[in-house]
């Protein structure tokens, strides 16, 4: 039986130092699709934040079956003190263009 099911195998994992770049890329053109002006200065930062879980920021990406980042997703913890609890906001999402509508 032949199936035309994707074979790719990915994986999720929290951001690793050895990420800086390909989470850079993929951050840059997240900005870029949104109209947010290039500032080298803000991604670096953003990025401190993400690998230092700074601010209640986490940062996870996905990779394809060869290990490479394929997409980010950019999570923040909030305080919901009208319920007592904590909640997760998704600050930014993207993925590489030959990857997206994939799964």
């Amino acid at each position: 039986m032949t199936t035309n099911a994707p074979h790719d195998l990915y994986l999720i994992r929290d951001v690793e130092s050895g990420d800086a770049g390909a989470w850079s890329e993929l951050y840059n053109g997240y900005r870029e699709f949104y109209g947010v002006p290039a500032d080298d200065v803000a991604v670096a930062t953003t990025w401190a934040w993400m690998i230092g879980r700074e601010f209640g920021l986490r940062g996870i990406v996905a990779t394809d079956e060869r290990g490479q980042v394929i997409a980010l997703a950019n999570l923040r913890l909030f305080a919901r003190p009208s319920v007592g609890r904590m909640g997760l906001y998704l600050d930014a999402s993207t993925t590489r263009t030959r990857r997206q509508h994939r799964g």
